[in-house]
């Protein structure tokens, strides 16, 4: 599993996806030939999910905050989430969306714990697919403490953060437990 991180002005999202595809491809070993990746077809779902529709085995999630754009690719089904901190109405937003133990998660932890949440949930509906407003109710805190995994569809999924640095927060879900290698794409 790679994590491909491009900061600065950001290009199109597909381009940077197929220059990720290009860096995955050779370091993975797959056989997938520089100009094949460069020209890779991408689709997305009716939900706005993006995908290769003639390659297999991989499958990638992006994301982007501000002057930062992420793309996490695998093998498996993931979903990707990054959001800069910024103040807000957090605590209006968790009253009437977030469930009783994601409510006590951000009492204890306050913005900071909201936006925590806030990227683990998303990577859950970038996983599935799914939208927002189908999804939100997932909990992924209990008992103060974030979840690391839940059933999802029948699947034990994964959820890992990332540490971005500050004013940053991100936050993964995946199939698999693997190691996370970091590209940065320039």
């Amino acid at each position: 599993m790679r994590l491909f991180i491009y900061e600065g002005n950001i290009k199109k999202t597909d381009t940077l996806v197929r220059e990720a595809l290009c860096v995955y491809a050779a370091k993975e070993g797959l056989d997938i030939s520089e100009e094949a990746a460069l020209n890779a077809k991408i689709e997305r779902t009716e939900n706005g999910k993006p995908f290769f529709p003639d390659i297999e085995n991989v499958h990638f999630s992006v994301s982007h905050s501000g002057q930062m754009w992420i793309c996490l690719m695998a093998d498996s089904c993931v979903g990707i989430d990054i959001q800069e901190m910024k103040h807000g109405r957090y605590k209006e937003i968790a009253d009437r969306y977030f469930g009783p133990h994601e409510d006590h998660f951000v009492a204890l932890w306050g913005d900071e714990g909201f936006i925590d949440l806030w990227v683990r949930k998303e990577s859950i509906v970038k996983y599935k697919g799914s939208t927002l407003a189908r999804d939100i109710r997932n909990e992924v805190a209990v008992n103060g403490d974030l979840k690391d995994e839940m059933e999802i569809d029948g699947k034990t999924v994964y959820l890992e953060t990332i540490d971005m640095g500050l004013d940053v927060k991100c936050a993964y879900a995946c199939e698999k437990k693997e190691e996370l290698c970091i590209e940065i794409l320039a």
